[in-house]
């Protein structure tokens, strides 16, 4: 599954990290602001049931919660110009990921978005 996080431009400063019972990924954008529509995104996918996005004070915080019987995500990550690219379950990034710095192009909603703060 290839998690597609959209910005307004380079997505900087990442950090994740995993949490179990339930299976989580935590991924915190610092600097962000969200612009999404939805903060809850059912997924169906044999590893991830959701994503949500939230709102705090100095960043955006994307979960992605585990399915039912997961024990890991085996995750990959890849800043593009437009955002960040997730490989999660033994997908592989984009080609753009491997062969272009930052400066390339991009299975959340289309309306998933993140901005930086004070742009």
């Amino acid at each position: 599954m290839l998690l597609e996080l959209q910005a307004d431009g380079q997505i900087e400063g990442m950090k994740s990290f995993v949490l179990e019972a339930p299976l989580r990924l935590v991924v915190d954008l610092p600097g962000m602001k969200s612009a999404v529509a939805q903060s809850h995104v059912p997924v169906e996918h044999g590893t991830v049931k959701a994503v949500r996005v939230g709102q705090h004070d100095d960043k955006v915080r994307v979960v992605v919660d585990g399915a039912d019987g997961a024990t890991s995500f085996g995750e990959k990550s890849a800043p593009w110009a437009g955002g960040l690219w997730l490989a999660l379950a033994g997908a592989e990034l984009p080609v753009q990921a491997e062969t272009l710095p930052v400066a390339a192009a991009s299975e959340v909603p289309a309306d998933a978005k993140a901005t930086k703060t004070g742009e």
